[in-house]
């Protein structure tokens, strides 16, 4: 990590960097963290792969890519540079696009009735996650970006993500309605703090999705098809219409960037637009609430 934060031969964004570290923490040391270097073999990096593979084959993917990565740099001339004593890379096969993910997977989205079951899901949930959930929901933000914020990024209703930490590289601007406001207070210097260790919750949120999706069935009583939490993002673009959201604004909303010329020579924020477009989205999920009855069990009226 400190070789890729140099740049010695290419720089990266702050949003890959970050990535990398997160790829490392959550899934390749837990796995593999305690094995030396030279004790690395084909199957036991397979074997990890496939372990992580059993909750998330896109996170399978990306952890064996990684890991395949760092095993390259340290067997070849900047692992030696480093100190590396000399290597062969011991699982060459191994392989970021193995698991077939499928392409329904960029596709789901939660209509209203989903949207009202997850509601009710959440709310047997711990208040971390019940705020966290739908934070994530009212901001349309991207998973990483919300649960790893410091509480300093929210001042007076507004969330403002650095550049250093937005996947664009670019700064973006969240403006909170009084739903959100409230959900994102905290005395804690983190917005997600964890309770084990010096910074944000940045695990437990896929078991408890897993834990929510099974409610939703419950309530439900049908098969209700798997989600992920960017689902949420493509739940608030295909609404953004519905609720008299102009298309350019729920782009800036979701921090996507602008294309070609546009992207060259509009660099209006267009702030006080985007403030609308998150008020009437939350007036739309608090509406959803009401009619689940779950409104005063998330703090919906307790926040106007």
């Amino acid at each position: 990590m400190e070789a890729m934060r140099r740049g010695d031969r290419k720089t990266l964004k702050p949003r890959t960097l970050y990535d990398k570290e997160v790829i490392f923490i959550r899934d390749i040391e837990p796995r593999l963290g305690k094995v030396g270097l030279q004790q690395l073999t084909e199957d036991g990096c397979w074997e990890a792969v496939y372990d992580k593979a059993k909750a998330s084959k896109v996170r399978a993917n990306k952890m064996a890519g990684e890991l395949s990565c760092f095993l390259k740099w340290c067997a070849g001339r900047e692992g030696r540079m480093a100190g590396i004593e000399a290597m062969v890379h011991p699982a060459p096969t191994l392989n970021s696009n193995w698991f077939s993910t499928g392409p329904q997977a960029n596709k789901r989205f939660l209509g209203d009735d989903e949207i009202g079951w997850l509601m009710c899901a959440l709310v047997d949930e711990p208040l971390i996650y019940r705020r966290g959930f739908m934070l994530l929901l009212l901001t349309a933000a991207r998973r990483n970006e919300l649960f790893g914020a410091p509480a300093s990024e929210f001042v007076d209703g507004l969330w403002t993500l650095p550049a250093a930490r937005s996947k664009n590289g670019e700064e973006n601007y969240v403006a909170l309605s009084p739903w959100g406001r409230a959900l994102a207070q905290t005395n804690h210097e983190w917005l997600f703090p964890s309770p084990r260790l010096d910074g944000p919750q940045l695990f437990g949120w896929f078991q408890a999705r897993s834990r929510v999706h099974k409610r939703m069935e419950e309530l439900a009583g049908v098969t209700i098809p798997s989600w992920h939490f960017h689902d949420f993002r493509r739940t608030f673009r295909s609404n953004a219409r519905r609720i008299g959201i102009d298309r350019d604004i729920a782009e800036l909303m979701l921090n996507h960037k602008r294309k070609g010329i546009e992207g060259v020579y509009d660099k209006n924020l267009e702030l006080e637009l985007r403030r609308s477009g998150f008020a009437a989205w939350e007036q739309f999920l608090c509406g959803l609430a009401v009619k689940a009855g779950v409104d005063h069990a998330l703090g919906v009226l307790a926040s106007a």
